[in-house]
């Protein structure tokens, strides 16, 4: 009989285990994924040091034609996830290169890399122009290769952004047509083919052999490698079709810390990860993913990465902020119902002797009231935050705006374009914080405080430290609005943590809370 109820009892706790389990892992997970992204700077400087180290071999004059293509194509194939205008400008220049060596197959393959850049980005008309405008008829395997692969990835695409449900079946079908050359022409065991058929598993919707696909693919590439991040990927949309959220949210987190750690800006898992969140109530940490994820997808310039992540965006706004308001409709119950018991207490004043231990009974209930509303309060200056993630939002809109006038401005007019936008900064955000710059030297050895000269309100590093205050953390998005370069950006915060009176690790935390 003991042994029966021994059985029972453990078969009723191993689902309680189970779900304990799932949680904990779903949390560690989430947990590496935060302490990467804090790490992102740190990842973007290691990434813009290999672009510089091929920018310092192209500037060599003795460089053949065909060593400068190859060095460009490196170039490319860093850029093309990091940064689109720049890996466009980079194509530009690798076309010259092919042209001036006569080289049709190099010609080709310049064009292919174009339309799979401006697939990517969604400008499918572009794209559609190239595709039909290349003479397939001399390919070698390779390009063949290389073109059923862009030709599949161009048309999944499109039948995913037309409306017409018509011409999205149509596109499918032919997306499925290349992905058949491709797994009948690539080399056995090859990536592109592993890949291919893990892709038609997924669109044909064998998504129990796609997830073993993707396992097995991921045990045999490094962890830091972009193919990784793709293969979590997927694999992650496999494991979502199954039902498999625990596994997917796993598969997607994998990606997008493989992402950060590559320093890809053009990624979807992110926002994925955001979505199924705030499907179990992380409300806050949901919101800070998908502002991460607009902000990087900002700094890439693509057209669909920002629509697709703004899809969400409302959704997860309003709950945040729904949150948030009934925090404060809390706090306004609360500070009611203070004011009635002041009125109460000054209307019981005259009977306070008499009333001396229920006096004591409400100050008691009065002390409690108080430190709730203390704790209530602290979180609706937390709403503050949504604000400043509008003016970072903002920022960008201005970054963008003198990037687009550098290319038809004098390098005089330029400049001062920069110090008009330095100026209203500056006065926007003194106004907002007026005593920041007290407070900031306040955080640093007396002999390391900023003075600034007479007329200036900010300097560069204080405006650095600005951003941080406002949210933008990333130092690839602070080089990217304040025109510096990222390396510059990660010096002068270095410099300044190097000076401060305490912790330096915790000295940025410091900053933010500078009220």
């Amino acid at each position: 009989m003991i042994k029966y109820l021994l059985a029972v009892i453990l078969s009723l706790s191993v689902p309680c285990f189970s779900l304990l389990a799932q949680s904990n892992d779903i949390q560690d997970d989430l947990t590496r994924l935060d302490k990467t992204i804090k790490e992102a700077d740190h990842y973007s400087v290691i990434h813009e040091q290999k672009i510089n180290s091929i920018k310092e071999a192209l500037n060599n004059q003795r460089l053949t034609p065909e060593e400068r293509y190859n060095h460009l194509g490196k170039l490319y194939e860093l850029y093309s996830y990091y940064n689109f205008e720049l890996a466009s400008s980079v194509l530009q220049e690798r076309m010259s290169s092919a042209e001036l060596l006569r080289d049709k197959k190099c010609i080709s393959e310049v064009k292919l890399d174009e339309a799979m850049l401006l697939t990517s980005a969604g400008m499918f008309m572009e794209a559609n122009g190239i595709l039909e405008n290349i003479d397939t008829s001399a390919f070698d395997t390779s390009l063949k290769l290389k073109y059923w692969n862009t030709m599949q990835r161009f048309c999944q695409d499109y039948s995913e952004f037309n409306p017409s449900a018509e011409v999205q079946e149509s596109f499918k079908a032919k997306a499925g047509q290349y992905r058949g050359k491709i797994i009948d022409n690539a080399a056995e065991g090859s990536f592109l083919r592993r890949y291919t058929i893990m892709l038609d598993h997924i669109n044909n919707g064998y998504y129990t052999d796609a997830r073993d696909s993707g396992v097995v693919m991921l045990a045999s590439l490094p962890e830091d490698s972009h193919d990784y991040a793709i293969i979590s990927y997927y694999t992650a949309v496999a494991c979502q079709e199954l039902g498999e959220d625990q596994a997917a949210l796993h598969w997607f987190t994998e990606s997008a810390i493989c992402d950060f750690r590559c320093s890809v800006k053009d990624y979807a898992s992110l926002s994925c990860i955001a979505i199924a969140i705030f499907d179990m109530d992380e409300v806050e940490r949901a919101f800070s993913y998908i502002q991460i994820s607009l902000e990087d997808a900002h700094f890439y310039n693509s057209k669909v990465r920002p629509w697709q992540i703004a899809r969400f965006l409302p959704a997860i706004e309003k709950a945040y902020i729904g949150a948030r308001e009934a925090h404060s409709a809390f706090a306004f119950r609360t500070a009611l119902w203070l004011s009635v018991l002041s009125v109460l207490l000054l209307a019981a004043l005259f009977f306070v002797i008499s009333l001396y231990l229920k006096y004591r009974k409400n100050s008691t209930q009065l002390s409690a009231l108080n430190e709730k509303l203390a704790d209530t309060l602290g979180e609706l200056s937390e709403a503050n935050k949504v604000k400043e993630e509008y003016i970072g939002l903002f920022l960008s809109m201005c970054s963008d705006y003198l990037a687009k006038l550098n290319k038809v401005y004098t390098r005089d007019q330029m400049e001062k374009e920069l110090k008009s936008f330095y100026n209203t900064f500056d006065n926007a955000f003194i106004q907002i914080y007026p005593d920041f710059v007290e407070k900031f030297n306040a955080l640093l050895k007396p002999e390391s405080r900023i003075e600034l000269k007479k007329g200036e309100m900010l300097n560069t590093e204080l405006r650095i430290f600005a951003l941080i205050k406002l949210g933008i953390t990333q130092s690839s998005h602070i080089a990217s609005l304040l025109r510096y370069s990222v390396n510059t950006i990660y010096n002068y915060r270095a410099q300044i943590k190097n000076a401060a009176l305490g912790n330096k690790d915790n000295f940025e935390d410091l900053v933010r809370k500078i009220n």
